[in-house]
Formats: structure tokens, C-alpha cells, sequence
């Protein structure tokens, strides 16, 4: 629990330290995969099992649900989407229940789940544009290198029979809460207190990668959870790594749906990376440095309300933890300076010019 260093905050649990620490973070991870996947995937088996059953050729379905075609098709989409709202819903169910059973009933508060002022959710927006390309960048890089597992283009084709926003809820909504409430709020809460700011956050990055299975999709999920993890605690908000999550996730599901506004620009873009990749990705890494930058001059800090009263509250480990609402403690969100704004503009600078150069040498 986060117990203060004053008799302010809760008691404390039987341990004083956040749980969990790194040997069990990669059980806890094997216990989320099976408990949020396996009925998933059970239903999906299921209505399988059903339609050859109505079809009264349940051999031959078995046979073409392991063929290309039919992994693409609209039917094996619409068998799919029903398991995958499943798992998504999994995901938040326990991430609120391990949650509330190893933070306390005061959970919400103890990761941190309250938006920031808007002048920080701005300075968080800036990075959507670094994190969309940085992510299609190291795909591309791993690709030749690292075995597949699942095939992604297969399920891409697949996923884009769904209207876009079934596939923003699936996809978009489901991933951002119930990912972001476990690997930041869960496993970083317990990893950043048992072993450090640094060691915390490359392990629950790892284990965030790691649950993404297809080697691919684990090389950049593990970079992109650095980054959302620096941001939640440069924030002191889960929601704005929830928000960066949602916008990356929605925006791929948007841009691949048959029915779904044109993103004909983003295409010609992603296709002159791989002519240019020099001027596209050189501004999209100047974007995230001066971003992050940014977002690390102004991260807020603990102040004491009243300086005749009581003493102030500070948790005993690393975290992200508010102040108990009876303590003489707030969280002060200071005004990003100059210095941070002209940052940020430099850094969306070169980000356009670098892509206006790579769309100029495709």
C-alpha cells in the first residue's frame, strides 16, 4: 500500500512494498494471458463447431478454417469479433479486481487514475504523431529479422471486414483500458517500487511487449511501452497513456476498415518511409525527443498546502500515487514553461519537414 511516512494515509497491508515484484510479474502475466485469452479463443472454437455443425459438414470446415481464404473472409471476422470483445472485456475485469485486491479499495487514486490539466493533455497529444510512425518504423526494421508467429496480414485483412467502429471499441477502447490498467497501473505500480523508476519501467515494458505474442508486435510494443509508461509518470495520470493507446489502436483499425474515412495521405506517407526513411523518421525521432522533453521539464510535483499544519505526505516507495484527501499535501501541476513550448514546436517542426521531405523523394 501506499502508506506515508505520517500516520495520514491508510493502514497498511501485510507487506509495505507494492506487489509485484519481478518473479512474480511474469506469473501474474501467464495468469492474464490465460484468463483474459482462453475463453476467447473457446468461443471462437465454438461457433466454429456450430457452423459445421448447421452446414452438416463439420470435417471440411475444420479443414478450410486453417485455409487463407477463409481466415480473411468477412464470416471468420464476425467469428472473431464477438471473442475479441470477450477478452477486451476480460482484460478490464481483472485488471479492476487484481487491482482492488493488492492496492485497497482507495485503487484509483493510488495509480493515479484522474486526468491531468489541460496543458499537459496537449503536451501528451504531441506525441501521437511520433508514436504512429515510430511504431511502423520498427516494424519495418524486424520484420526481415524475426520469425512470425501469427500471421498479422491475414488477420489486418480479416479485421477489415468489421465497420471502423467495431473495431475502434474492439481494438481501440478494449486495449487502452484494460492493458494500460494492468501493465502501467498493476505490474509498474509493483515493479517501479521493488527495483527502481528505470528497472521498473524496462520490465513492465518487456512483460507489455512479451503479452503481444508475434515476435513483431512484441519488438515495438516493448519501445512503445517505454514511452507510454514515461508518460504516465511524467503525467501522474493513467489516462494519458489510456488516451495515446486508444489513438494508436483506433487510428490502425480506422485506417484499415473498408468502410472507414480515406487516410490516403498517412498511406502515401508510410509508403515513402521505406524511399526516404532518413527525412521521415529522423522528424519523427526529433518529435519524440522534444516531446518527451517537454513533458519532463513540466511533470508535476508534490506541495504542501497549509505550511502551518500538518506534516506533508510522501509515500514511502517510487510511484505515481495522489495525496490522501486528508493530508496537507496536493499535487501541483506547474505551468509548462517557454522553454517546453518552444520545444515541443521545434520538435512538430522537423516532423513536418522531415515528412514533407520524404513524400517530395518517394
Amino acid at each position: 500500500m501506499d502508506n506515508a511516512t505520517t500516520p495520514l494515509d491508510d493502514k497498511p497491508l501485510s507487506y509495505n512494498v507494492p506487489h509485484p515484484s519481478a518473479p512474480f510479474a511474469f506469473l501474474w502475466v501467464l495468469f492474464f494471458l490465460i484468463a483474459t485469452q482462453v475463453p476467447g479463443a473457446l468461443v471462437v472454437i465454438a461457433l466454429i463447431m456450430i457452423k459445421g455443425w448447421m452446414d452438416g459438414d463439420f470435417a471440411s470446415l475444420l479443414g478450410m478454417a486453417q485455409e487463407q481464404e477463409f481466415q480473411e473472409s468477412a464470416e471468420y471476422a464476425f467469428m472473431l469479433a464477438p471473442a475479441l470483445a470477450l477478452s477486451q472485456i476480460l482484460t478490464v475485469v481483472v485488471g479492476i479486481t487484481v487491482l482492488r485486491f493488492t492496492a485497497g479499495k482507495d485503487w484509483p487514486r493510488r495509480i493515479a487514475l484522474r486526468l491531468p490539466p489541460w496543458h499537459h493533455i496537449l503536451l501528451t497529444l504531441t506525441l501521437f504523431p511520433a508514436l504512429v510512425f515510430l511504431g511502423e518504423g520498427i516494424d519495418k526494421l524486424v520484420r526481415p529479422i524475426l520469425p512470425e508467429i501469427i500471421h498479422m496480414e491475414n488477420a489486418i485483412v480479416s479485421f477489415s471486414n468489421w465497420p471502423w467502429w467495431l473495431g475502434v471499441l474492439i481494438i481501440g477502447v478494449g486495449p487502452a483500458l484494460g492493458e494500460e490498467l494492468w501493465c502501467r497501473g498493476f505490474l509498474g505500480r509493483g515493479l517501479i517500487a521493488n527495483h527502481g523508476v528505470i528497472k521498473g519501467v524496462l520490465l513492465s515494458s518487456l512483460l507489455f511487449g512479451l503479452m503481444h505474442v508475434e515476435p513483431r508486435q512484441v519488438a515495438y510494443a516493448t519501445v512503445l511501452g517505454v514511452i507510454l509508461h514515461s508518460v504516465y509518470l511524467w503525467t501522474r495520470s493513467l489516462f494519458m497513456p489510456m488516451m495515446l493507446h486508444f489513438m494508436n489502436n483506433s487510428l490502425s483499425m480506422i485506417q484499415i476498415s473498408r468502410d472507414g474515412p480515406s487516410f490516403e495521405l498517412l498511406n502515401q506517407i508510410e509508403a515513402a518511409g521505406v524511399t526516404s526513411p532518413f527525412w521521415l523518421y529522423g522528424g519523427t525521432l526529433t518529435l519524440l525527443a522534444c516531446s518527451c522533453m517537454a513533458l519532463h521539464l513540466s511533470r508535476p510535483k508534490l506541495s504542501i498546502i497549509d505550511p502551518e499544519g500538518k506534516p506533508i505526505w510522501a509515500p514511502p516507495f517510487k510511484g505515481v500515487a495522489y495525496p490522501p484527501n486528508d493530508s496537507n499535501t496536493k499535487v501541483e501541476y506547474p505551468f509548462p514553461k517557454i522553454s517546453s513550448w518552444l520545444l515541443v514546436l521545434f520538435g512538430l517542426s522537423m516532423f513536418v519537414l522531415g515528412t514533407f521531405m520524404a513524400l517530395k523523394g518517394s
